[in-house]
């Protein structure tokens, strides 16, 4: 079945380009949105300015249901080949799921997709399912956005750039 505007309301995402050369730290720009129920894809190529990176914590990806700079959800695709779903409440970390996209490398590139639906968060790569969560307790509205995590501080740190991304706001 086909998603219809009187559903929800389109939004074409900003292209952007973020560097961090601060290992074991990340760093959020925000859509300046506030949804629960969303549909979140964009198309990420990353580099590493390092050779031998910090792997998973090296990536790009979403970020949402951000209330405030210590609770949101994030979803990223890392160096490591795997998809890292974690939710942080009051700056507590709490991983989610980790989902295998593909194999370790410094560059490369996908679509990343994000599915919130209430309790229910999918996630795509490539166009492809890898998993889907369901957590009634991490429910609730709040901002969107790119992430990165950088897992080196040499040269440019972790490199991300995001592009042709869609944004699907569900009415509540």
């Amino acid at each position: 079945e086909r998603i219809d505007s009187t559903s929800g309301t389109f939004m074409t995402l900003p292209d952007q380009e973020m560097s961090l050369a601060m290992m074991g730290n990340s760093q959020r720009e925000s859509f300046g949105m506030d949804a629960q129920n969303l549909l979140l894809q964009t198309d990420i190529a990353w580099a590493s300015g390092y050779e031998r990176p910090d792997y998973a914590s090296s990536g790009c990806g979403l970020y949402l249901r951000g209330v405030d700079g210590s609770t949101f959800i994030e979803v990223y695709a890392a160096m490591d080949g795997v998809v890292y779903v974690t939710a942080h409440r009051d700056g507590a970390l709490v991983p989610l799921i980790n989902l295998k996209y593909g194999s370790w490398s410094i560059e490369g590139s996908g679509r990343l997709a994000v599915a919130a639906d209430n309790q229910k968060i999918t996630i795509l790569w490539d166009d492809s399912i890898l998993g889907t969560i369901t957590d009634s307790t991490w429910k609730w509205s709040g901002d969107a956005g790119y992430v990165i995590h950088s897992g080196t501080n040499g040269d440019f740190g972790t490199k991300c750039v995001f592009s042709n991304g869609e944004g699907y706001l569900f009415n509540q």
